[in-house]
């Protein structure tokens, strides 16, 4: 399960069921051929690690290999890392290593108070989504900026980051784009793979722009204050909203073709006015969320809930005549309290099996020697960190975003801190790579999630759109987030000055 909040009626399409006495076809056999093979494969690798009387550092090695073969077969990343940890606890210390483990790690991983904000952030984004708190903001960035080239991209690419300053969803917002700008970009003429691409893309500072649980969750894997690791994404996140921004205006301004000027016929400075009006109660719950972090009147958990408290007042509307009755509010704290546990649960499972899976790979000395390789390299920081650039997109094409994080974090700390890396910047630095993944073939989760939505004949406006056509959209993109990863890399007090100018108040 994603850690993402997912977004509302998005039904992905299944196949088609075959006939029930029909033979199965030959590709299907082969894929369960292969699949039979990898589980063989899986339990002679456990074999191995059980009765192999191998060294230890084999062992931590083994114990990985183990829990991507694991993942190979669809079980779930939590769980995998779960089982794969056991198997080496046992190899390591035997039965009594494995009951220490599993009746102290579970609580001792997840019972920490900066992760309290976590569930917090996650019910903030389904408030403000199921209230309605985010459909006036593409419409009132489309009235304001709809006649600069490349217009109504621009406009949803800036929705993206206010939407994600209140959502905090990756997908939710990519979602909510998606429903409201394609079909207006369609209907404009907008070449397909622009308009895809942006909408993709405006997705990925779902998880940049606080409220954003993957840099809660990154700040307990790395020990790093949540505040000012939350307060720490919003520089670099307005910088990829106005990079991509940028790269819209460029294209279309050289290549008209690409983005068609539109029908602006409705727009003038009173219906500007009206759209800016509306978009005031989510602008008061992302102040109160982040200006009560940055002017220090909260703390991170505090922000979180008296967000939640401001985003339920603004969506009941109590000086409204349209304001919410009692029976659809308790409606939507029920809906969003359900949902935000689905997500918190999974969540936890993640980090118990991440901090497991740590815990043997110390055991094992995996993570002492891996530090010794990547010191013994003798990088420079910033080599190092170019280096981590291609790591990540290369991982990132295969793994989700928080397994990615939670994976390889515990092992690069050490490194980090020994070349001098503060850790509340490389949090944000391997977030935005964690997010990019997420649009890069071939799993490009979120380029799925903008194919599936462009399915729909509403939405496309009678084009043919292809999975490709959006991945060919992300790409010149991507090359703006390269370029702003290796200007931040250069010019670390991008990221830091804010959290430290919030610190001095």
């Amino acid at each position: 399960m994603s850690s993402q909040i997912q977004a509302p009626d998005l039904v992905l399409d299944e196949a088609p069921a075959r006939a029930g006495g029909a033979p199965p076809r030959r590709h299907e056999r082969t894929g369960a051929i292969v699949y039979g093979s990898i589980w063989v494969s899986t339990l002679v690798v456990a074999g191995f690690i059980l009765w192999g009387d191998l060294d230890r550092a084999t062992v931590g090695v083994l114990v990985l290999v183990l829990m991507l073969q694991l993942l190979a077969v669809n079980v779930p990343i939590g769980l995998a890392m779960v089982m794969a940890s056991v198997v080496g606890f046992y190899a390591l210390g035997g039965t009594r290593v494995v009951v220490s483990s599993l009746t102290s790690q579970p609580f001792d991983a997840v019972a920490s108070w900066s992760l309290s904000v976590v569930p917090l952030f996650i019910f903030l984004g389904m408030v403000i989504w199921r209230g309605g708190l985010a459909d006036s903001a593409y419409e009132a960035t489309r009235q304001w900026f709809g006649k600069v080239p490349g217009g109504l991209a621009v406009a949803s690419n800036l929705a993206g980051a206010g939407l994600s300053a209140g959502t905090g969803s990756t997908i939710g917002t990519a979602y909510a784009l998606g429903r409201m700008a394609l079909p207006q970009m369609f209907r404009a003429g907008y070449d397909t793979k622009l308009a895809t691409g942006v909408i993709a893309m405006a997705g990925t500072l779902g998880q940049i722009i606080p409220p954003s649980i993957l840099l809660v969750v990154y700040a307990g894997i790395a020990e790093t204050p949540v505040g000012p690791q939350l307060l720490a994404g919003i520089v670099p996140g307005l910088l990829l909203a106005l990079g991509y921004a940028l790269l819209v205006v460029v294209r279309a301004a050289l290549k008209p073709g690409l983005a068609p000027r539109p029908d602006l016929s409705d727009v003038n400075w009173g219906s500007r006015l009206r759209s800016a009006a509306k978009i005031l109660p989510l602008g008061f719950v992302i102040f109160v969320v982040i200006g009560g972090m940055y002017f220090g009147f909260f703390t991170a958990t505090e922000s979180a809930a008296f967000g939640v408290l401001a985003a339920l007042l603004v969506s009941w509307k109590p000086w409204s005549r349209a304001r919410l009755k009692p029976r659809e509010m308790g409606s939507l704290v029920k809906t969003a309290a359900v949902e935000s546990s689905l997500s918190v649960g999974s969540i936890v499972f993640m980090i118990i099996g991440a901090v497991a899976l740590t815990r043997v790979l110390a055991m094992s000395g995996v993570t002492r020697q891996l530090t010794d390789l990547l010191l013994d390299l003798n990088l420079s920081r910033v080599w190092f960190l170019i280096l981590l650039i291609v790591f990540y997109m290369l991982l990132g094409t295969f793994i989700e975003p928080l397994p990615m994080m939670l994976l390889t974090v515990p092992i690069l700390h050490a490194p980090l801190e020994s070349m001098g890396v503060n850790m509340i910047w490389f949090g944000v630095f391997i977030v935005i790579l964690a997010e990019m993944g997420i649009v890069t073939p071939p799993v490009g989760i979120l380029a799925n999630v903008v194919h599936r939505i462009a399915q729909r004949p509403e939405v496309n406006q009678g084009r043919e759109v292809k999975t490709a056509d959006v991945f060919k959209g992300v790409i010149p993109f991507l090359a703006v987030v390269c370029l702003i990863l290796v200007v931040l890399i250069l010019q670390p007090a991008i990221v830091t000055w804010l959290p430290e100018s919030a610190s001095t108040k």
